[in-house]
């Protein structure tokens, strides 16, 4: 079959489906010469966003409106490289969309990314003790803590945090700590993450924009891939010629459109969390040379529970106005009396100054609701007297923007 493809041309595909390019048309001959190998992987690397990927995308991020999911899309430092170990002619693969052929990254390699991460930079030195223990060495970090092998069979679950966002499989030590823990806290045995990692699809610029571009690893000591122990090769030296092995790479600077979905508390953790993994350590290969490296800065957000954001916001409104109201009415009943005892503008004003001093102590919403209302109220006057007062009260309003 890869013979009879050899009579299509492969430059026709310029234009067209990458992953067809780099899986189907590569030369049929095995071994694959170095000439042929660069001269197939350049016309790889031509290959652009085909046409109507900027809608199937635009489609894909609309079909989150309606859940909690969070959708943001990122910019890359450096190139990327996802899927080495990929089948390939090449020997060393590349993750393509296998519809359009455009770069992804993987859910499974985000959630992988993300859980060694974790509990690298938050949990404790060792799993050894579970994270139920009342004698933990160290008990803030537990709940970070990852699943404890011994052998090839797991002795302990992760703690509660890694449980709630990867879920946890069921550990030797289930029983004994069954009784322990809550029932109501799920702590042990086996459950499912309450994350969803989607797989992060690219974001082009413009439709017809080139995304990949052709790299190059070059090994020195090739003899050394079979090792002695294994009966072959030798050990590594310093005089052997360089090996250039050309690849195709997603191009720096590009950008992916990621997805988590989940409770709103934990996917609004997990995407900071997520954020500084990409940042620090960076996904796919070679990230110890500066692939795979996304600028937390380049941060867009394309849809998120905004909907239920501002539903709590309301609701926190009404609460506060709920709490204040009886206050409000006691000194709007103040400023009444003294208005119908006769006192002049400036000792209303000064009343109302007094009654506005505690409130410096209360929080940012209640004082913000609370000069709200003094503001629509009918004794609170609009004449130059008030002006400052006035003033005062917006600047309150403002303490909750």
């Amino acid at each position: 079959m890869r013979q009879a493809h050899q009579q299509h041309n492969i430059r026709a595909m310029d234009s067209q489906n990458a992953s067809m390019a780099f899986e189907v048309l590569g030369p049929a001959l095995h071994p694959i010469s170095d000439e042929a190998r660069r001269s197939w992987l350049q016309e790889v690397a031509k290959a652009s966003v085909p046409q109507g990927y900027a809608e199937g995308l635009k489609r894909w991020v609309e079909s989150f409106d309606h859940t909690n999911a969070r959708v943001f899309e990122l910019r890359s430092e450096a190139p990327l490289s996802v899927g080495r170990g990929l089948p390939s002619l090449n020997e060393i693969g590349v993750h393509l969309h296998r519809t359009w052929g455009t770069p992804l990254i993987p859910g499974s390699a985000l959630k992988g990314l993300l859980a060694s991460y974790i509990e690298a930079r938050y949990g404790p030195d060792s799993s050894a003790v579970h994270p139920l223990d009342p004698g933990h060495p160290d008990p803030e970090r537990a709940p970070w803590q990852g699943t404890h092998w011994v052998d090839r069979s797991i002795k302990h679950g992760p703690g509660s945090a890694i449980r709630a966002i990867f879920g946890a499989p069921s550990a030797d030590s289930d029983r004994e700590w069954g009784e322990a823990a809550p029932a109501t806290d799920n702590e042990v045995g086996a459950v499912r993450g309450q994350v969803v990692f989607h797989d992060a699809l690219y974001s082009p610029s413009h439709e017809g924009e080139r995304f990949l571009y052709l790299d190059v690893i070059t090994p020195h000591v090739t003899s050394s891939w079979n090792t002695v122990e294994l009966g072959g090769g030798a050990w590594p030296n310093e005089y052997e010629s360089p090996v250039p092995v050309p690849f195709v790479a997603v191009r720096p600077g590009s950008a992916f459109a990621f997805a988590l979905s989940g409770p709103p508390d934990l996917t609004e953790l997990v995407t900071e969390l997520l954020l500084d993994a990409l940042a620090e350590v960076g996904v796919g290969a070679k990230t110890s040379s500066g692939y795979g490296w996304f600028d937390p800065e380049s941060k867009v957000i394309l849809r998120g529970p905004s909907v239920l954001e501002e539903e709590k916001a309301q609701e926190e409104v009404e609460e506060a106005r709920e709490d204040v109201a009886p206050r409000f009415n006691d000194l709007e009943a103040l400023l009444a009396g003294l208005q119908e005892a006769g006192k002049t503008t400036a000792e209303r004003v000064a009343a109302l100054r007094d009654e506005l001093k505690p409130w410096s102590s209360e929080p940012a919403s209640h004082q913000a609701e609370f000069a709200r209302m003094l503001l629509g109220s009918a004794q609170v006057g609009k004449n130059k007297r008030w002006k400052e007062v006035r003033a005062e009260l917006v600047a309150m309003t403002k303490l909750t923007e």
